[in-house]
């Protein structure tokens, strides 16, 4: 793993053990009980992302559905990344878009497509189903 570089307020360790936390959060589906208030209180300082009013906003607003866990991994994946990692954690950045280009990260994006393209698919089918009983063959 990448040595990180310590900041006035923040250790090399912190910055490896939130990168480290922030994976598991991912692959454990966003999994709501592992977005931690100190995860919600870095996350929202990293990626260019705007206050929120709170955790349950944020969660709400970024990964409460498949479609915007899907929008926000390729919003971060994407965003280019500023700042001296000495005042920033734009080290952490950086290491993070990696893993979700990496094999590990394009696996949990086509989990959560597959599982997205079902759901719509059995909507769809669904609202065909009520439009052919109302309007007939």
């Amino acid at each position: 793993m990448i040595e990180f570089t310590p900041t006035k307020w923040a250790t090399a360790d912190d910055k490896a053990k939130f990168l480290k936390r922030l994976i598991t959060f991912v692959k454990a589906d966003f999994d709501k009980k592992k977005f931690t208030k100190a995860m919600y209180r870095q996350l929202s300082n990293m990626f260019g992302h705007i206050a929120h009013y709170d955790r349950e906003g944020f969660y709400s607003a970024q990964f409460s559905t498949d479609r915007r866990r899907l929008a926000w991994m390729d919003y971060v994946a994407g965003i280019a990344v500023y700042g001296d990692p000495a005042w920033t954690w734009s080290d952490v950045e950086r290491e993070f878009q990696s893993w979700l280009h990496s094999d590990y990260g394009e696996a949990v994006k086509q989990r959560i497509s597959e599982r997205l393209s079902v759901a719509i698919e059995y909507r769809e089918h669904a609202e065909y189903e009520r439009l052919k009983a109302k309007f007939g063959d």
